[in-house]
């Protein structure tokens, strides 16, 4: 797993190596499924920008997405860090009403 890097944009393709269930009400108080991809699913921004179909790329295109995400990944491991921690603070800061997960947040 990548952590929380999902995606990764490279020239006109967006590649997802993880997705997530819908989060609009859907967790109910529940951690949604993380959907991890292998090969990532790629879009082709300049001719879908909804992200609704992805595309078969070649090979070359795959290998370039994926130095985009190792160069991302080292420029993100270079960069300080501070650890946040969801246990405190209002419902706002709660996924899910739940403290423990970060995708889904709570409106109430």
């Amino acid at each position: 797993m990548l952590g929380i890097l999902s995606a990764v944009r490279y020239n006109q393709y967006k590649a997802y190596y993880v997705t997530y269930p819908a989060i609009d009400g859907a967790c109910g108080g529940k951690e949604g499924l993380i959907i991890p991809h292998k090969p990532p699913l790629i879009f082709d921004l300049s001719r879908d920008l909804a992200e609704s179909t992805p595309i078969e790329v070649s090979q070359s295109v795959y290998d370039a997405i994926d130095q985009a995400l190792q160069a991302k990944l080292k420029d993100i491991a270079l960069t300080p860090h501070t650890k946040v921690d969801y246990r405190i603070g209002g419902l706002d800061a709660r996924a899910c009403c739940d403290a423990g997960h970060i995708v889904c947040r709570c409106i109430d």
